[in-house]
């Protein structure tokens, strides 16, 4: 699937528990998130939806002060051509798109709930590179992972 294997590509199979929206009706029930099977059936979601190609995850409980997550990740998959997709995060910190070898420059569409988003062109990567930050963005609870390039 994609160049990805649960089973090889690193990181533990259980994680903190994380819920992902990608999909209008989420909003009483996400996807949920527990192991790298479930990264694995939320990228099969978005890489077979048309109209939802981004999902947000965010690790339950985690909040700010104010009651309200501190992290986002949006996932985008786009897998033709190319298995490819790209990562937007969201901290105290500020906000990071990954940084990809892609030096066309332009911007591609990706869909949000039906929504068109745009995001650069060298923000993808590989689905396998993707896969992995995303096994550690769970992994140390939501912060923002050192295993991709960042930019701002």
């Amino acid at each position: 699937m994609y160049g990805i294997n649960p089973q090889t590509d690193g990181g533990n199979d259980t994680f903190p528990v994380a819920e992902a929206y990608f999909d209008r009706t989420h909003g009483a029930r996400p996807f949920v998130i527990t192991s790298a099977t479930d990264i694995m059936r939320l990228i099969e979601n978005l890489a077979h939806s048309a109209n939802n190609s981004i999902a947000s995850i965010y690790i339950k409980g985690r909040l700010n002060r104010a009651g309200v997550p501190d992290h986002e990740l949006q996932l985008a998959v786009k897998v033709h051509p190319g298995d490819t997709g790209g990562l937007r995060y969201t901290g105290e910190d500020g906000v990071f798109l990954t940084c990809g070898g892609n030096s066309a420059g332009g911007v591609e569409v990706y869909q949000f709930m039906g929504n068109e988003r745009e995001f650069p062109r060298n923000f993808e990567l590989p689905l396998k590179e993707i896969r992995t930050a995303v096994n550690e963005f769970l992994e140390s609870g939501g912060d923002r992972p050192a295993s991709v390039q960042w930019t701002t």
